[in-house]
């Protein structure tokens, strides 16, 4: 199950919420160091939704840049099944919200992979090491588009960008970088409305409709429904996504360390 893991769902799925057009506008108003946001991952199994794991999203921050690291780890009962432990790591520029450096360590079953990046914007390239450790990693380079942002980057930066008079069924082209490969889709943007999320009541959201690309864990014809709260802190609180081997659910457990006024519990 390659990146089949429901950690790397998560990840990949929020790292989907940007617009081509406005990734080199930037407005770090929604977040700062000392947010920590964390989120309890389930999977369907024959109509059982079972708990299988969670994850960590923390942010720091020195004089240049932002800190975010990701971790994330299937619970004990879980791991007979299928056993994740997984690493992220992104610092990114306080004044353009582009990345510097990102870094992933994962072991999901015996998927092992180890990835670093590091970003010349200037030049509009990526220069990295990918492989299975550090030591048996092959170092790369690749051309970038202009303000190429990687998978937890992209996080922070949605955030902040303004869905206020974006209208129900626009579409809006995005790009992300990742496994030496540059993603090019389309996110569709939902209804607003009113949802009961489990453990967090009923809330104000946003539903935003990624494309996703088909193959180990997609099916072609899969749609992913990610519900981001629809408040000054635009936390995603729930996404539902079906996968080959059946579907998932990540939601939001507790958030830390918020920046704006805590609206999106009931």
């Amino acid at each position: 199950m390659r990146n089949g893991s429901l950690l790397f769902i998560l990840i990949f799925s929020v790292s989907l919420m940007f617009s081509q057009d406005e990734a080199c506008t930037y407005n770090h108003d929604r977040f700062g160091s000392g947010e920590v946001l964390k989120y309890r991952l389930y999977y369907n199994w024959k109509f059982v939704w079972i708990p299988a794991g969670e994850v960590r999203f923390s942010v720091q921050e020195d004089d240049e840049d932002y800190l975010i690291e990701v971790v994330g780890k299937t619970f004990e009962s879980y791991n007979s099944f299928f056993e994740v432990d997984d690493y992220f790591f992104s610092r990114i520029n306080k004044e353009t919200g582009i990345p510097k450096n990102f870094i992933r360590k994962i072991q999901e079953g015996n998927y092992v992979r180890y990835d670093s990046i590091a970003f010349y914007h200037n030049k509009n390239i990526a220069s990295g090491s990918l492989g299975k450790t550090i030591g048996t990693a092959s170092p790369y380079e690749e051309q970038l588009s202009t303000c190429a942002h990687d998978i937890i980057s992209i996080l922070y930066h949605v955030r902040n960008l303004d869905l206020e008079n974006t209208q129900k069924g626009s579409v809006i082209p995005f790009s992300v970088f990742f496994d030496r490969e540059q993603f090019n889709l389309k996110l569709e943007i939902g209804k607003r409305k009113r949802k009961k999320i489990k453990g967090l009541g009923k809330q104000e959201t946003i539903q935003l409709i990624p494309e996703v690309v088909a193959g180990e864990v997609f099916d072609e014809d899969s749609k992913m429904n990610i519900w981001i709260s629809d408040d000054d802190n635009r936390i995603p609180l729930l996404i539902e996504s079906p996968v080959s081997i059946g579907s998932v659910k990540a939601i939001l457990v507790s958030a830390e360390g918020l920046k704006k006024k805590v609206t999106y519990v009931e």
